[in-house]
């Protein structure tokens, strides 16, 4: 039942990366032991919600940063102009 807060701990080796690998390892992990905390023996219903919600989250936003970074590199930079 930990499992899933262990793997959201073993990424706050990355938070350096983006601001989203920190909030998605703390989230992930405090939302994980509050559904274990607070209902137990639905634990197999709740982990899955939880971490697919996170994910869906974090895809979201990292894609968002994706396309910002192609829309910055593809605008004409001022300095060739």
């Amino acid at each position: 039942r930990f499992r899933g807060a262990i793997l959201g701990l073993m990424r706050l080796k990355r938070l350096s990366v983006h601001w989203i690998a920190a909030f998605h390892a703390v989230a992930r992990t405090l939302l994980l032991l509050a559904a274990w905390l607070l209902a137990p023996q639905q634990g197999y219903l709740w982990a899955p919600v939880i971490v697919l919600a996170m994910y869906g989250l974090t895809i979201a936003v990292l894609e968002k940063r994706w396309a910002g970074l192609h829309q910055r590199l593809a605008a004409p930079s001022r300095a060739t102009a």
